[in-house]
């Protein structure tokens, strides 16, 4: 994969922050319906690096979360968020969540550090 990144950008206004993931994730692998008049299908194409970027704005409750806070929500969370797919493969290569505490990202491979050893 060289520098082909395709990137489902989402923003948190309120505490939806798994949600959002959630929907990162299927719009990444064509998940929803056809969009509109267009009848086309949001998916990364074959060969792209799959990014989805979570931005967590000032009104969410989460706006101030840590990295260590994001961790503990994402594995307990981690069945909800199916970020692997039936077959143990992971359905994104990387996830990153921006709060105003930094930017936090968990790559593909280390995904189990979040409870998805996919």
């Amino acid at each position: 994969m060289e520098n082909k990144v395709a990137y489902q950008l989402k923003t948190v206004s309120g505490p939806q922050i798994i949600a959002a993931i959630k929907a990162a994730i299927r719009q990444l692998n064509g998940g929803n319906r056809p969009s509109g008049d267009t009848d086309v299908i949001q998916k990364a194409p074959p060969g792209y690096k799959k990014v989805a970027l979570i931005y967590v704005e000032p009104q969410s409750k989460r706006h101030q979360s840590t990295r260590a806070a994001l961790t503990r929500l994402l594995s307990h969370e981690a069945k909800e968020l199916a970020i692997c797919d039936d077959d143990g493969s992971a359905r994104m290569d990387q996830l990153t969540v921006v709060t105003a505490q930094g930017v936090f990202t968990w790559q593909k491979g280390g995904f189990d550090a979040i409870g998805q050893p996919c």
